[in-house]
């Protein structure tokens, strides 16, 4: 396939989530054939043997300002046989006067950021950070940069999205707070851990409570000294989704973690430990699905929500960390920036998905361009739905992705040729799954000929016919013939 370059900073002074990002996006690429090397500087040099441990190639760049950095990069990409086809930069220290030199047109670039403080020159620039506005890095990019913004961008290991649907049936039947989780980040520099678990002692907290972190902590032997009784250290797990759906609250960081604990529903008690954070900080207050506190307040806080009084509360806090992150950015990526298409699967249509066509086909916006705007009622959807499984002349199937079930497609016979539908629910949109179903569509296809009718203004609709291989042949029709 291609080779991908990724610089980027992960070490106790900015944090490792940079290297698990950059890791969980690396690995997905290497399960397609790409081969990816990690370029750190000395001072990241402690994350070696992680990046080493995933059997990428890590470069050490020497010790040179920006100018000179991007010419030495520029000339090791250059000499590779094979060629970088693709650079991904991860690193507060670099702008646009690296990226400038490093761009060309035979390279796209991607920057991933989640500060807005300084100028880009790139063709993809990925914050994940939520709420994010393109109007906050409109005075820091050219034109010609896509902006991809927001939750839906996060880089999570797939672990996190496999165990979604698990976490929100044992979410809705939590009753009371049995445990909790201590996580303050792979280094924690202010030893929040140890002051949490000072603070759970004195509240007396009985149920089972958990601490994540690294061997790169430098309180770690404090840490494993603790151990025993109701504590439990884990150190450089692989399994952290398990820990996260086993515990009914966190008290930790603000960093990439808190996007893996919105995946699973897990409310969390939350410091600001760095000033990368603050506006995610703001932002996911706001929710409500995090309480952020200051570090003398923290004893206080773990009081008001171990309290059983406070479960109501958790229960909505935990339904708002559901709706912010779906566990499905790396694969957005992978789809807009690396142009991979999705493997779907198109599964044939029965009574038990009855209610999901009608969850879809309700959701706001979604029949702005029908035939028929109006939403059916239940009872009348319930009619069509068995009449429709009922005829020879419709099939319908549902796209599933990952095992998730994310929209249907249909065929209707129209004599001499056949009609297709198309519907995605909107949260699992700029995932390329509608132009993978319709691909696949085809080879199910009984006639030669399937036609789209497409409302003029829907721009969108018509640009997705277009790239599965359609030929527009009115103002609303488009149409695909078998070879």
């Amino acid at each position: 396939m291609s080779n991908i370059a990724f610089r980027l900073e992960a070490n106790e002074y900015v944090g490792l989530g940079h290297l698990y990002r950059c890791l969980t996006l690396a690995n997905e690429l290497t399960k397609l054939g790409w081969t990816p090397t990690f370029f750190i500087s000395e001072v990241s040099r402690g994350s070696l043997g992680r990046i080493q441990a995933h059997n990428i190639q890590c470069v050490v760049v020497p010790e040179l300002d920006q100018v000179g950095e991007a010419h030495w990069m520029k000339g090791w990409m250059d000499q590779d046989e094979v060629g970088f086809q693709y650079v991904v930069v991860d690193h507060y220290g670099l702008d646009k006067t690296w990226e400038a030199l490093v761009d060309s047109d035979e390279r796209t670039l991607m920057v991933i950021d989640d500060l807005a403080n300084r100028p880009h020159q790139c063709d993809f620039l990925v914050d994940m950070s939520l709420d994010r506005s393109g109007l906050d890095y409109e005075k820091w990019i050219s034109k010609h940069t896509k902006l991809l913004l927001g939750t839906e961008y996060c880089l999570l290991r797939s672990e996190f999205l496999q165990n979604q649907k698990m976490a929100k049936a044992l979410r809705r039947q939590t009753q009371m707070m049995k445990s909790v989780l201590v996580s303050f980040g792979a280094t924690d520099p202010r030893n929040l851990t140890s002051k949490t678990l000072d603070a759970l002692e004195d509240l007396e907290f009985n149920g089972d409570i958990h601490v994540l972190t690294t061997s790169q902590n430098p309180y770690l032997e404090t840490l494993l000294y603790r151990e025993g009784g109701n504590v439990q250290v884990h150190v450089d797990i692989k399994n952290v989704a398990d820990i996260l759906i086993e515990v009914d609250v966190c008290v930790g960081a603000l960093g990439g973690s808190t996007w893996e604990r919105s995946c699973l529903g897990l409310p969390s008690l939350c410091v600001q430990v760095a000033e990368n954070q603050a506006f995610n900080a703001h932002s996911l207050a706001a929710t409500g699905c995090v309480n952020v506190v200051e570090e003398g307040a923290l004893i206080e806080a773990l009081r008001t929500m171990l309290n059983e009084d406070f479960m109501p509360a958790w229960h909505g806090m935990s339904e708002s960390a559901f709706s912010i992150c779906d566990g499905m950015g790396v694969h957005r990526i992978l789809h807009q920036v690396f142009e991979v298409e999705p493997q779907v699967e198109l599964l044939p249509m029965t009574n038990a998905d009855m209610e999901s066509l009608y969850l879809w086909q309700t959701e706001d916006g979604n029949r702005a361009f029908s035939r028929e705007p109006k939403a059916p009622a239940w009872e009348e959807h319930k009619v069509w739905y068995t009449r429709s499984l009922g005829i020879d002349s419709r099939r319908m199937w549902k796209i599933q992705f990952l095992d998730v079930d994310c929209g249907y497609v249909r065929l209707d016979d129209m004599g001499q040729d056949e009609e297709v539908s198309v519907l995605l629910s909107k949260k699992y949109r700029r995932l390329g799954l509608a132009k993978a179903a319709l691909n696949q569509l085809k080879i199910k296809a009984k006639t030669a000929c399937v036609l789209a009718h497409v409302h003029p203004e829907n721009i969108a609709s018509g640009n997705l016919f277009a790239k599965a291989g359609f030929q527009k042949v009115s103002a609303d029709t488009y149409r695909w013939e078998a070879s």
